[in-house]
């Protein structure tokens, strides 16, 4: 795959084109763009398709989509009068935007002129079908037998956006997991590692501009061959042999033991002379700068830091550059703490980081946290301040947000196959609840389960399916028959699906279960926006498209927030404009996807929201949810070897309940309600401390604050710990006390009455179900003293 005129490189490297017509075409496509006169600009926008498309509307046709990079990257191209109204639009809204150095604007209305003829020169050349599949940037997958040769499909790749996003998802659903960039630098690396997060794929830069090439090429296939990629070392080394030139190894496990030092040794031959014993080794730098010069200092610092992270030359990450399209992820961003608590003794929460994510933010936050915290002189003398954001957790700054489609409204009396359902859609099938959503759905009902997985063809989609079941549950043989995957993607328009799939699905569903959501504590509100917002959105237009459909949305207790009134009580159909400060961006995206549900009730669909509790795992067979908040908190505090002193309530939810009372309610009550699905008895935290030390693990109990306080000092310092990335959250809790509020369950109780459906106590029996489990599969580390726990409530 290539992006842009790099596809043509692709098509060379695929067998579709010789190399001398790839470079008369690429020839000719140069001197025909070259020829365009009209004055154009291009600027990379954050923000999703969907928000772009709408945004270029604003200025009519001159203004086109050129590229999707990924979910919040767009590129938009057009005329440059247009480009600048819409960059004043964007910028009084806030939106980042990035004006790029081209010299005209590629992808947009303005090449059109140039066409005909590359249509011309296209046909002239010859064609041959790819000999590897090659993924096509105009349509985003495995280009189709003959597209490639049609000369048309030229015009269209000069003319059309870049879809390479999609083009990225398609590689991943075909299983690939290793990535090779062939070009000077690691731009599509950081653009792909943008599209699929996460730490199981592999990133190689073949080239760097600050490397010479043959060394560059050299560690990239050693890359390459440590990841298990044949590599041709008779090619590479000519005259020799493979066995010469790479010995085989001992294929031995290792031990993994950690051996890191716990204590910091300065290196006083290459550190710079502090004025001050154990100064860190930035703060003379920065104590002897200007005030103005200071933030040039800091943004060199962190340049270089991410540089060296990234693989990527220093000169190419530019200060206002967006890093998450660039690689920069959770973990990245912990060694940027780390690196900054070492270098200037300065602390601060990842998702203060991740809240503007670029070098020039990240210097002012740095500089002005190490200004106040050293004294240093001049301090707040500098030019210039810092944009305004708008504050997300403020629950009257996301009514904005939560204005539902015009053309959402139901067409028609809602039918009675909710009752007795044969066709169902199941979002979010593939995480935790949804597994178990998916077995209560094929136990208790006759209904062919349809589930929406991110995949690019039904079968890769079904395997991914399983093994996420498999890793909760046993994968439900006897009726796998009835489970049905639609390859799809809840952060696109219609789910991802074009037009006719998405009719089709409409038509046959008798029920919705709408599960699906990018659970992410540290993420904001905008980069959670496209698939817990616009997906939420698009559930509802598929309940409206065909026959009406009732709507089971899954939200969470959490959404009430953290009030003044710390003792309030929340009704499950009080007003959810009376919620308190939403401290996350998970929270926030649900309020919102939230209010686009209530207003689609208020329209006639019929929707019930379920509002889960702490989800925390199987009370059959223990197994949890490991990335829950929950769990985080059980393994931070056993890391730490301390936990705060809180006079809260500890409230754990089993995933086997909540799947059993969903199923009963949907197919069985009335709609339009909406219910607390939680556990009604809850564990005092001071409890479940206790029983963690009965365990056998030491963990010290001190109060809240000195605990905040300590976790934080050492926050910067390399300690693992799963908290790390949640201190903001945790701290929230430590000064307020969440979960001292009340949480009724009326509408609840009623809808499960003579079911016989009952939460399972949260007693010490539970809880050695789940931490057997949690030890067993080694999630957390077994304590040296066997535990001492007696079976009965602590």
């Amino acid at each position: 795959m290539g992006h842009s005129v790099g596809e043509y490189v692709a098509a060379c490297v695929a067998g579709v084109l010789s190399a001398e017509d790839a470079l008369t075409l690429v020839a000719a496509r140069a001197r025909l763009m070259q020829s365009v006169t009209a004055p154009g600009a291009m600027v990379a926008v954050k923000l999703t398709e969907e928000e772009a498309e709408a945004a270029r509307r604003e200025v009519g046709d001159a203004v086109s989509v050129a590229s999707v990079n990924s979910d919040q990257d767009v590129v938009l191209s057009g005329a440059a009068e247009a480009i600048a109204e819409l960059v004043a639009r964007l910028e009084e809204r806030k939106v980042s935007v990035r004006r790029l150095r081209v010299s005209h604007a590629f992808h947009s209305s303005l090449v059109e002129p140039a066409l005909g003829e590359l249509r011309e020169v296209a046909a002239s050349v010859r064609f041959a079908a790819p000999r590897v599949p090659l993924v096509s940037n105009l349509t985003g997958k495995v280009a189709e037998a003959g597209m490639l040769s049609d000369p048309e499909y030229w015009c269209r790749h000069a003319r059309e956006a870049v879809r390479f996003r999609d083009g990225m998802r398609a590689m991943d659903e075909l299983g690939f997991s290793t990535f090779l960039e062939v070009g000077p630098g690691r731009t599509l690396l950081g653009l792909g590692a943008a599209c699929l997060p996460g730490d199981e794929r592999a990133w190689a830069a073949s080239l760097r501009r600050s490397v010479p090439a043959s060394e560059q090429v050299r560690i990239a296939l050693g890359e390459l061959h440590v990841l298990g990629v044949p590599v041709d070392l008779a090619a590479v080394h000519p005259g020799g042999t493979p066995s010469a030139v790479l010995p085989l190894l001992p294929t031995y496990a290792f031990d993994r033991g950690r051996y890191w030092f716990t204590t910091r040794v300065r290196d006083v031959d290459t550190a710079p002379a502090p004025d001050r014993p154990d100064e860190p080794t930035l703060l003379p730098s920065m104590r002897a700068a200007a005030p103005e010069e200071r933030l040039g200092l800091l943004a060199d610092y962190l340049r270089d830091l991410l540089a060296a992270a990234l693989w990527t030359p220093a000169g190419e990450i530019d200060t206002d550059a967006d890093l998450l399209p660039m690689g920069v992820d959770s973990l990245l961003v912990m060694q940027v703490v780390t690196a900054v608590k070492s270098a200037l003794d300065v602390t601060f929460s990842p998702r203060e980081l991740f809240e503007a994510a670029t070098i020039e933010e990240w210097s002012r936050l740095i500089v002005e946290r190490a200004e106040e915290a050293h004294s240093l002189p001049g301090a707040g003398r500098r030019s210039g301040t810092r944009a305004a954001r708008r504050d997300w957790s403020d629950p009257a700054e996301l009514v904005r947000e939560s204005v539902l489609d015009p053309a959402i409204v139901p067409d028609g009396p809602l039918g009675d196959g909710w009752r007795d359902p044969r066709e169902v859609l199941l979002t979010g099938a593939t995480g935790f609840v949804g597994a178990f959503l998916l077995e209560e759905l094929l136990r208790t009902t006759k209904a062919r389960v349809h589930c929406l997985v991110r995949a690019e063809d039904a079968a890769t989609g079904l395997a991914r399916l399983r093994a996420a079941t498999e890793r909760y549950l046993p994968w439900p043989s006897e009726h796998e028959d009835r489970i049905t995957v639609v390859p799809g993607d809840l952060s696109r328009p219609l789910l991802g699906l074009d037009t006719a799939a998405f009719d089709a699905l409409a038509a046959r569903l008798d029920a919705i279960y709408h599960n699906g959501a990018n659970v992410n504590f540290v993420h904001t509100f905008p980069q959670l926006r496209a698939a817990n917002v616009g997906g939420t959105q698009e559930i509802l237009r598929l309940a409206c498209r065909g026959p009406l459909t009732p709507v089971n949305h899954v939200s969470t207790f959490a959404i009430w927030g953290v009030p003044e009134d710390l003792t309030s009580t929340f009704a499950e159909d009080d007003d959810l404009t009376t919620a308190g400060r939403l401290p996350n961006g998970y929270l926030q995206s649900k309020w919102t996807g939230e209010q686009l549900v209530l207003a689609a009730r208020r329209r006639g669909v019929p929707v019930n929201v379920y509002r889960l509790g702490q989800i925390m795992g199987d009370s059959r067979r223990g197994a949890c949810v490991t990335n829950s908040f929950t769990c985080a908190v059980i393994k931070g505090c056993i890391q730490f070897g301390s936990a705060p002193e809180l006079d809260m309530l500890v409230e754990m939810t089993p995933a086997d309940y909540v799947s059993r009372a969903m199923v009963h309610i949907s197919t069985t009550s009335a709609w339009g309600r909406n219910f607390h699905l939680l556990n009604p008895e809850r564990l005092h935290f001071s409890e479940l401390v206790g029983y963690i030390r009965r365990r056998g693990w030491p963990v010290e109990v001190l109060s809240g604050p000195e605990w905040v306080a300590s976790f934080r000092e050492q926050l910067g310092g390399g300690r693992e710990n799963a908290l790390n990335p949640l201190i903001d959250t945790i701290s929230e809790i430590v000064h307020v006390g969440q979960d001292s509020m009340t949480y009724r369950v009326d509408n609840l109780l009623a809808g499960l009455a003579g079911s016989g459906i009952s939460c399972p106590p949260l007693d010490e029996s539970l809880l050695d179900t789940y931490f057997g489990w949690m030890e067993a599969t080694g999630f957390l580390d077994r304590p040296a003293v066997p535990h001492t726990t007696s079976g009965a409530r602590p």
